[in-house]
This record gives structure tokens, C-alpha cells and sequence, in this order.
């Protein structure tokens, strides 16, 4: 069973989840809403504080958070990244912890996002993978689609349509013969690794930018290709997007675990 979760404290999420239930099949069962191989549920707190839910649904083999993106620069975007914390938590979650990154699912939403900017005429919005950036950390394997960056953004149906269309789109994987890598270094919304997504058979799961990587721990930098699912056939690095001493930290852990590592430019 796959789980979608909205939040009424969200308003481009609420506008989600009356998309879900009135034009897209959804039925009133007990305390959630069930279509095909999905239940919704609608939280009454923010989506990052939400770690009880795998409690409350334990059957749940993912977990699709159907959310608003905030930005400074209020760029209309349509985003889609795996979750965790790589220092302190300060979207929720935990310190020093992420969550199982699927990296098929997470592909398969954004080539739904990219098709539907264009049939449904969202010109103005940039599609794009966002790095692993909050919480809430959860064991089971999770994913966040988002419509950002405002609220003229968070209340345009279409937008949100868009992402309800792209979150049903997973009810069964449709790719095959991708090759799953974990990405390092590059800026938030990871344009090289975004591009390497939507262009050639590549799947990313976690991605750890070049803001944080002086500061993440070793144990992390494993993590984080323990943590992609399925296991990733090498690590990548966004080559000119990180220092010398970056590119090294992250080398000396995959020599370590006999894992193999290569350069974006060397797959674009």
C-alpha cells in the first residue's frame, strides 16, 4: 500500500487533498480515503513533524508527502526530493538522520511533472529534483512532491492538479533498466542532477549538496547510498559543483567500502 499524506495546516497540500477526493476517485473508508493501491490521510499538523505516521500505518511500503515548496526567490517550481537531515534538524525530524530514498519513484514523479507542465500549460514553472533537505525521517521509503513557491502558486489548481496527477502516476513503477546512483555536491535544486533524470536512464535517490558537505559526517556520506533504494550501481558527483577536499571526503568513503564513484560530466 502506498500512502499519501496531506496536512490542513498547508494550504497548497489541502488544496491537494480536495483535488484527491473529488476528482480522482478517492473513497471514505474509516479514517482515510482509498483509491487502487492508495490511502489518504489528511494531518492536522505540519507534513514535517509527521514521523508518527508509519506508526499509524504500518502497512505502508511509501510515503508520499503532496506539499506546498517555499522559497525566498518565490520561483513557481514543481519539485520532488527524498527527505533526512545531513546536521541539525530544523524542518523537522531528527539530527543527523535520513530516511530511505526510493529513487525510481522519485524519477517516475518527476518525468510526470515534466510531461504535465506541458499538457496542462504550466509554462511559467520550473521542474526539478530538490536535494535531501528535512524532515521527518522516516524507516519505510518516502518522497516529498511539491508545488511552490507562494501562495498565488499554492492555490493554482492546475499546479496542484498536477502533482495529484504525478503522486497517482506511482501506483505502479512504469521504468525499466534505469541505473540508480546517489549524487553529491551541486546547488539546492540540483540542476545537473535534474537534467541527468529527465535526459538519459539515470534514477537518483538522496543527493548531498555542496552547502553541507565540509559539515556531514563520514557515517552519513555511507548513508546515504545505504539509504537509496534500490542499491545504487555507483555514487556521482557533480564535478564542478564541489571543492577539491569535497570530492575527496566523499572518494575516501567509497574506496573504504569498495563502492564506485564517477563524474556527472562523464555521464551528460
Amino acid at each position: 500500500m502506498k500512502l499519501i499524506v496531506c496536512s490542513k495546516t498547508d494550504p497548497a497540500s489541502h488544496n491537494m487533498f480536495e483535488l484527491f477526493t473529488q476528482n480522482f476517485g478517492f473513497v471514505e473508508q474509516e479514517s482515510c480515503f482509498r483509491y487502487k493501491d492508495f490511502k489518504l490521510v489528511l494531518i492536522d499538523i505540519d507534513l514535517v513533524n509527521a514521523c508518527f505516521i508509519e506508526k499509524r500505518f504500518p502497512e505502508a511500503e511509501l510515503v508520499i508527502f503532496a506539499s506546498k515548496h517555499s522559497s525566498e526567490n518565490k520561483v513557481p517550481c514543481l519539485t520532488v526530493h527524498s527527505d533526512g537531515n545531513w546536521g541539525r534538524a530544523v524542518l523537522g525530524g531528527k539530527d543527523y538522520t535520513i530516511s530511505f530514498a526510493p529513487a525510481l519513484y522519485i524519477k517516475q514523479a518527476l518525468l510526470e511533472l515534466f510531461r504535465l507542465k506541458n499538457e496542462l500549460k504550466l509554462e511559467k514553472y520550473q521542474v526539478s529534483l530538490e536535494v535531501t533537505h528535512h524532515g521527518p525521517n522516516l524507516q519505510v521509503p518516502s518522497l516529498w512532491v511539491e508545488v511552490g513557491s507562494s501562495m498565488e502558486e499554492w492555490n493554482d489548481l492546475k499546479a496542484c492538479e498536477a502533482v495529484c496527477e504525478a503522486i497517482l502516476s506511482l501506483n505502479r513503477l512504469k521504468l525499466k533498466n534505469e541505473t540508480v546512483v546517489v549524487g553529491f555536491g551541486g546547488p539546492h535544486y540540483a540542476p545537473g542532477f535534474t537534467k541527468l533524470v529527465l535526459t538519459k536512464n539515470y534514477a537518483v535517490g538522496h543527493i548531498i549538496p555542496k552547502y553541507v558537505l565540509d559539515s556531514v559526517p563520514e557515517r552519513l556520506i555511507e548513508e546515504a547510498y545505504l539509504k537509496t533504494v534500490p542499491e545504487p550501481d555507483f555514487g556521482v558527483i557533480d564535478w564542478d559543483g564541489t571543492r577539491r577536499e569535497q570530492r575527496e571526503k566523499v572518494m575516501k568513503v567509497f574506496d573504504k567500502n569498495g563502492w564506485e564513484i564517477k563524474r556527472m560530466r562523464d555521464l551528460c
